[in-house]
């Protein structure tokens, strides 16, 4: 009797914040139909208010999925918000989180983040890291490549399999968690944008004892052509979240930087400011433009991107109105 009661549990929750993006999604969704695991699972798609149509295109290609699959819609709250939802009706013990552009990158994706807590990390307190990198079916840029390989998209420079790293890869496009010790804990939903929220659910987490592990053969694919044009919004948006990370959490930003920098990083970030503002960011711009799709230039992405962050960071910690 024991034994039929655990094979009628659910091993993995899969939750998906989506919003107007229902051809990746249902790209995304049909990426499981391949997947290679014994594992009982189920996925949870969280619709943030889309109106592309989202809804019912789903909901008509249910039934061809040989998977549990449940849709529901958590109109324009926000991706904290979808992802507390998902947490609030996930059967699962094990919590994995994923982006509607996300694809798989390896057939066992799931199993590895199923096997990794039932086998070699089963204490509550770990959580698995995935590795997710460029979709191989995009016409990856030089810009891309510098966005994941340390710069601000994903950085996993210097992680090996099995060490453990901190909140600040805390990344909720490929990232795993056990239920029990999320316990009462959710994303903070004065986070508007897709930006520094999961960063700071992890940061909680932590100082609570969340142990995160870099498990790098579980493998998925960021299907999201980015250019520097699209990216210079994102950095902006990026930009208003971390000033209500620092709002939520005084001081905790420029801790992490301080305790980074060497004397020669300081040296070289002092040069940095001092060659960005209004007057030279056209210059770096056009450096940049003129780079994109030749070369790394990392001292021009690096000054549009940052210029953009600042704005925005400054824009939402001089405003008055308070986070959504």
């Amino acid at each position: 009797m024991g034994e039929s009661k655990k094979m009628s549990q659910t091993d993995l929750s899969v939750i998906i914040p989506t919003y107007n993006r229902k051809h990746d999604l249902l790209r995304c969704l049909s990426h499981f139909q391949d997947q290679s695991t014994e594992a009982r699972y189920e996925v949870l798609v969280v619709d943030d208010g889309s109106d592309d149509g989202t809804e019912s295109l789903i909901l008509e290609q249910r039934k061809s999925f040989r998977f549990p699959l449940s849709y529901h819609k958590n109109r324009g709250k926000g991706p904290a918000a979808a992802r507390n939802f998902g947490i609030d009706i996930a059967q699962g013990e094990i919590i994995l989180f994923i982006g509607d552009d996300i694809f798989r990158g390896s057939s066992r994706c799931l199993d590895y983040h199923v096997k990794g807590h039932q086998g070699e990390y089963p204490e509550p307190e770990h959580a698995l890291l995935g590795y997710t990198t460029w979709s191989p079916d995009l016409p990856i840029s030089p810009y891309m490549r510098w966005l994941e390989g340390g710069g601000p998209q994903f950085n996993y420079l210097g992680l090996e399999r099995g060490h453990l790293t901190d909140f600040w890869h805390f990344y909720t496009c490929n990232i795993s968690l056990k239920r029990s010790f999320i316990g009462g804990d959710r994303f903070d939903e004065r986070f508007p944008y897709a930006a520094f929220e999961d960063v700071e659910f992890g940061y909680r987490l932590q100082m609570r004892g969340l142990k995160l592990v870099f498990l790098n053969e579980a493998i998925a694919h960021h299907h999201h052509l980015t250019t520097l044009a699209s990216s210079r919004q994102r950095a902006y948006l990026a930009g208003k979240s971390a000033a209500v990370l620092e709002r939520i959490h005084p001081g905790l930003l420029e801790r992490t930087v301080k305790r980074e920098r060497t004397v020669k990083r300081r040296i070289m970030h002092l040069l940095y400011r001092l060659t960005l503002n209004p007057l030279t960011i056209p210059g770096w711009q056009l450096l940049a433009r003129l780079s994109e799709n030749r070369f790394v230039f990392k001292p021009a992405f690096s000054c549009v991107y940052d210029y953009h962050y600042q704005r925005g960071y400054k824009d939402q910690a001089s405003s008055r109105e308070r986070p959504l």
